[in-house]
């Protein structure tokens, strides 16, 4: 996914959530990818199950819950994590 000001290039790996910069000035030239983050805990299939806030800086992201399976949830819960930069 590319990031808000399209300077940047998001993506999932085993590693976590990777960052990688890209200079498109001339031709597509990537940078040295980033491990943002383990995805430990987080839903994750063939599709993109993630957004890049506009700034930037925040993620929003499919928690697997342990404790509860679909069938049981009955309201979304949405919980702040932490800023990157």
């Amino acid at each position: 996914m590319w990031g808000p000001e399209g300077k940047e290039l998001f993506y999932w790996s085993d590693a976590g959530l990777i960052a990688v910069p890209v200079d498109t000035e001339n031709s597509f030239t990537p940078g040295t990818p980033e491990v943002l983050f383990a995805l430990d805990g987080y839903a994750y299939d063939d599709s993109r199950n993630y957004a890049v806030a506009p700034d930037g800086k925040r993620f929003l992201m499919i928690k697997e819950s342990p404790t509860l399976d679909n069938a049981s949830v009955s309201a979304a819960q949405i919980n702040p994590g932490p800023e990157l930069g």
